[in-house]
Formats: C-alpha cells, sequence, structure tokens
C-alpha cells in the first residue's frame, strides 16, 4: 500500500506554472476514470471463490463462442467449450465470466465490486481524488450481471485498480495507499480489511494470473 512514486503526463514546469496548460495540472493516477475491462475479471474469480460458489479445479462451459443472457447474446473472439477457470483468465473468456456473474447474481457482484475498494475513493492523501462510477445496485439489470464481470458499466481509476490488484498480492487485504509511513519516529499504522483468504489470493496470483502473463489474453 505504500506509494512508492507517482507520475503524470503531460507535466508542466514548476518554475514557471504559468505556462502550463489546464490539463497539465490534473493527477491523472487518480482523477482520469476508465473501464477497467479485463483487468477487473480476476477481482471477480477471486471474490467467487471466496462465496463459495467457483471452485478452482471446475471447467465451465463457454458454449462455442455465442451465449443468450436473456434478451442479450455474448460472443467470444473464438468459439470455446469446456476451460478451466485459468484458462477462463488467459483467454479472457466474456461467456465464462458471465456465467460466473449469474452465480454471484448483481447482489453479489456489487458486494464483490465494493469490498474490493471500486465505487468510492481509495482514501490516498491526496487531493482531488475521484470515486470512479458505479451505479447504485437499483439502478443495475440484467445485463449487469454479464457486463460486470467483464470489467465494463464500471469506470475506475488508475489507483484503485492498482490497489484491487494488491488485495491479491497482500494475501486478500486491501491495504489503503498511503503516501506518508511515519511522522517523525512514529509510524502511521495502515488501514488494512480482509477481502479475501490468504489462500484464494494466492491461488489467484501464483496460477491464475501466471498463465496470463505467459499465454497472452484472447
Amino acid at each position: 500500500g505504500e506509494i512508492l512514486a507517482m507520475g503524470s503526463r503531460p507535466s508542466f514546469n514548476p518554475a514557471a506554472p504559468e505556462k502550463a496548460g489546464e490539463s497539465d495540472w490534473k493527477n491523472r493516477a487518480i482523477a482520469d476514470v476508465y473501464e477497467p475491462g479485463s483487468t477487473f475479471k480476476p477481482c471477480v474469480i477471486a471474490w467467487a471463490m471466496q462465496q463459495e460458489l467457483l471452485e478452482a479445479e471446475e471447467r465451465i462451459h463457454c458454449e462455442n463462442g455465442v451465449y443468450r443472457m436473456g434478451r442479450r447474446t455474448l460472443h467470444d473472439h473464438h468459439p470455446y467449450g469446456e476451460l478451466s477457470i485459468v484458462e477462463i483468465l488467459a483467454k479472457s473468456s466474456n461467456i465464462g465470466m458471465a456465467k460466473i456473474g449469474e452465480r454471484l447474481g448483481n447482489e453479489g457482484l456489487y458486494q464483490g465490486v465494493t469490498a474490493f475498494g471500486f465505487g468510492r475513493p481509495t482514501g490516498v492523501e491526496l487531493p482531488g481524488e475521484l470515486s470512479g462510477i458505479l451505479h447504485p445496485l437499483e439502478k443495475w439489470t440484467s445485463y449487469s450481471t454479464g457486463s460486470i464481470p467483464m470489467g465494463q458499466e464500471i469506470s475506475t481509476t488508475p489507483l484503485q485498480i492498482i490497489t484491487a490488484y494488491g488485495v491479491l498480492a497482500n494475501g486478500g487485504k486491501l491495504i489503503v495507499p498511503r503516501l506518508v509511513k511515519a511522522v517523525g519516529d512514529e509510524e502511521v499504522a495502515p488501514v488494512v480489511s480482509q477481502i479475501v483468504s490468504p489462500e484464494i489470493a494466492k491461488w489467484v496470483v501464483r496460477e491464475a494470473l501466471t498463465q496470463v502473463v505467459e499465454k497472452g489474453t484472447g
């Protein structure tokens, strides 16, 4: 949770602030928002495993690339049959993620999204931090059940996604990012919340995310 460095471009010369453009003052790490897309998927998988709705060794049929959810038809980049959870991440199967979303339901998905820190400022000691975009649960629809697990319908700041990945790296603990470690001789205690079990966090990092890096996404 300790922020060792943070940069933003375009920048400006502090000695000549009058020459800076309006966008040059923006700290993009905390004030730019974007749909996280597939980078969001590991958080959903970890949360579904935490809720005991998903097992590490199971396989999910991805409908050969076409899946009907109500009035909506989802597609994958390639027609996949049965995929393991690791393969769903490595191949970035939207259909596999949508099926996990159906298990969680909108309420379970919403709980997971907020547990990982999305939809609110991280609490870092910087002015101008945005909370991202997370619509209230009552505004979610059947489309949300498939879209949210793909990292759509929400927006996040770069620092929020880094903080969420920190949950997986820190044994399932969400640590509020901080710039100040100590004041004088007194250390500032970090704010920590246990989101998923250490075993689940370890599995997602060592098994699933390692495969994503090695194989790339679909």
